[in-house]
């Protein structure tokens, strides 16, 4: 959770609070900034008035098929586990 992307992705999928023990030590006391800035820009290019009404549009209870959903989420991590393996030991 570097970015402010991943921030307000979180956001959406209805996260309350984020870990940014590890931005922090990577990027300095000064990304607190960053981190807390980029979700309020991002909001307002995306037309949406608050944090609240972003939280949890991503979350499966709010999808119209959550089977579905599920699905797509399986799909997705075999996908990054096919990646993984093809890349073997490489980093």
């Amino acid at each position: 959770m570097h970015g402010s992307r991943h921030v307000a992705q979180a956001i959406a999928c209805g996260a309350t609070v984020m870990q940014v023990t590890s931005a922090l030590l990577a990027h300095g006391p000064a990304h607190v900034g960053v981190l807390r800035q980029g979700p309020d820009a991002w909001l307002t290019e995306k037309g949406y008035g608050s944090v609240a009404k972003l939280r949890g549009i991503l979350n499966a209870a709010h999808a119209p098929d959550p089977a579905a959903w599920s699905r797509l989420n399986y799909i997705h991590t075999l996908d990054g586990c096919r990646s993984i393996l093809e890349r073997g030991s490489q980093p």
